[in-house]
């Protein structure tokens, strides 16, 4: 089934956005499509319906690929065609390596950066180094205001963390030398981060949600 873009414009609860192909096919499974809606682009229209009955509408759009650009454009014109209530940035987060965080965790960012300025300075030993100038700045305060609430929140998601509400496996992770890069202390580290959840005494199974000060753009 198609619709047109104007039918939906201003009905749309939440607009998600994506990037890679597993990330939109994820979406997919969870949302499947109702309804094809065409715009400026292409979105996959799904209704979700709350714990409390509440229906909502949720437009799925993908970037064709990475860069500010393409994610400025889809962005632009997903505001133009349907004009969500909300959009969101979903995908699959990338960190320096940490003990409390681990692969399956939901991080939500609180705050955004734009590292897309940069300039190469040289030091005194006469080696190029990229600083950025680091823009950005809090969420919008409608957001803030949702995260603050998440800990009251989570109590009502039904154990949205479970094997049985995930439906997938947990991934498995080869922690055999050859899969690291990077210096030695740099690989060591990585791997100790690693072995904590998954080396055999793991602390915790089960995915948990947290909220990031920090997210790149």
């Amino acid at each position: 089934m198609k619709a047109v873009a104007q039918d939906f414009k201003g009905k749309i609860d939440f607009a998600i956005i994506t990037i890679c192909v597993d990330e939109y096919e994820a979406f997919l499974y969870r949302l499947p499509t109702e309804v094809f809606v065409q715009g400026r682009q292409t979105y996959s229209v799904s209704s979700l319906v709350a714990h409390d009955g509440t229906r909502y509408a949720i437009a799925l759009i993908r970037c064709p690929e990475q860069g500010n650009a393409t994610s400025q454009t889809v962005t632009h014109n997903l505001i133009e065609d349907l004009d969500p209530q909300w959009i969101v940035l979903a995908g699959i987060a990338g960190s320096i390596p940490d003990a409390e965080h681990t692969l399956g965790d939901v991080v939500i960012a609180t705050r955004l950066q734009d590292f897309s300025i940069s300039a190469c300075i040289e030091n005194a030993a006469h080696q190029s180094l990229r600083e950025f100038d680091v823009r950005g700045g809090p969420m919008n305060p409608a957001i803030q205001s949702l995260v603050a609430a998440i800990p009251a929140i989570e109590r009502h998601l039904e154990r949205w963390n479970t094997p049985e509400m995930i439906t997938v496996k947990r991934p498995e992770v080869n922690m055999s030398s050859q899969n690291y890069y990077g210096d030695k202390a740099w690989k060591k580290k990585v791997k100790q981060s690693l072995e904590i959840h998954f080396g055999g005494r793991n602390q915790r199974q089960l995915p948990q949600q947290c909220t990031c000060l920090l997210s790149g753009l």
